[in-house]
């Protein structure tokens, strides 16, 4: 029998692994604007930045856990300006094998309770390419509305552009 999902805040103590989920993700080269080479990956990097935001009363690191695998993280970055406090950056990933389980609804689910439950959030913002049906998908269900698209915004390696459609959705 398979561990159920345990959706918990991050900690420095996981930076090991939520490094290897993020650069495993990235590696795909599909669905994040960044390449893995692109992005400080090192454990160390990730622990000072998981303790950055676990300081920060608008930010938070949710990982979606069974048993001793990490399949899935979702960052919310809230604003660090005053003007932009009241919103929060969220991305999202979940690892290749653990996609189409209900991983992703599920960290999605709990970043937008705990945004919910943040009297100075009222706000929550993300980008996705307008090609990643599943997730796009995903957002509108969970109440995200198109803000914009940016066409074009995206030119991979082979010189084909994608676009980047920005959402949001209120909360609080």
């Amino acid at each position: 029998m398979q561990p159920r999902l345990v959706i918990r805040a991050a900690s420095a103590a996981d930076a090991g692994a939520v490094s290897s989920l993020r650069a495993a993700v990235l590696a795909e080269g599909r669905w994040f604007l960044a390449d893995p080479d692109e992005v400080e990956l090192s454990v160390e990097a990730v622990e000072l930045d998981l303790r950055r935001l676990d300081r920060e009363p608008n930010s938070r690191v949710l990982l979606a856990w069974r048993g001793e695998v990490l399949e899935g993280a979702c960052w919310l970055r809230g604003g660090r300006l005053r003007r932009v406090a009241h919103e929060a950056a969220l991305e999202l990933m979940v690892a290749e094998a653990a996609r189409g389980r209900g991983v992703g609804r599920r960290l999605l689910r709990e970043a937008v309770a705990w945004a919910e439950g943040q009297p100075g959030l009222s706000r929550l913002c993300l980008a996705v390419m307008a090609d990643n049906h599943r997730a796009v998908a995903l957002y509108r269900a969970a109440g995200f509305v198109d803000e914009g698209r940016r066409v074009g915004a995206v030119r991979e390696a082979d010189g084909r552009l994608r676009d980047d459609l920005l959402l949001a959705r209120a909360v609080g």
